[in-house]
């Protein structure tokens, strides 16, 4: 690894050498805060408890104070012993091996858009759709208590008003709708844009 020079200093600012400083050291920094931006807060409250718990179990406590903040007390309870549970079903019974963001990333992985796509399902009473996201994650013996548990854990988000984003069943027959089933197509298209450009 090359010299990558000094490194400024945390208490007085002066820059002084080091033997490694940048992405190394930034790698292992913990977080400072619970929300993201770039989420709505109930996946947020989703996703990011969990990234915690992989981090460590030692952040459980925080994420205690994180729901009794956004639940209140007892359905704070609730919400943790469901969460909980979610977190232990994915890891007993999950398909293959599950991919999570460090805690503080702001993009998701598509296992995490799964666990949201199944929590927004299990909220809006969608069972066909809820069934299909938990068949993804975890093995058919799996599936009722990972359903239960979501239902448990999405109770304490709608009692407060925190909703996830659910989009609505195709329309059958409908103005756009086809009853052609959706297929791959067996070759590439032909290209639409120009090979050469001025």
């Amino acid at each position: 690894m090359a010299d990558q020079g000094p490194c400024p200093d945390a208490a007085t600012g002066l820059r002084q050498a080091a033997a490694a400083c940048g992405a190394a050291d930034q790698g292992t920094e913990r977080p400072r805060r619970l929300d993201f931006s770039d989420l709505d807060l109930p996946e947020c409250l989703l996703i990011k408890p969990i990234r915690l718990w992989l981090h460590g179990p030692e952040n459980w406590p925080l994420i205690g104070v994180q729901y009794r903040a956004h639940f209140g007390e007892v359905p704070a309870i609730r919400a943790m012993e469901a969460l909980r549970g979610v977190i232990e079903i994915l890891n007993a019974g999950g398909r293959r091996m599950m991919h999570f963001h460090k805690a503080w990333k702001r993009t998701t992985t598509g296992d995490e858009r799964a666990l949201v796509a199944l929590a927004a399902a299990v909220q809006a009473g969608d069972g066909d759709r809820a069934q299909a996201m938990a068949l993804r994650l975890v093995g058919l013996e799996w599936q009722q208590p990972l359903l239960d548990d979501m239902a448990a854990l999405t109770e304490a988000f709608t009692v407060r008003g925190h909703r996830f984003v659910h989009l609505p069943p195709r329309r059958q027959g409908g103005a756009g709708w086809s009853a052609e089933p959706v297929r791959a197509l067996r070759e590439t298209p032909p290209r639409r844009a120009p090979a050469n450009r001025p």
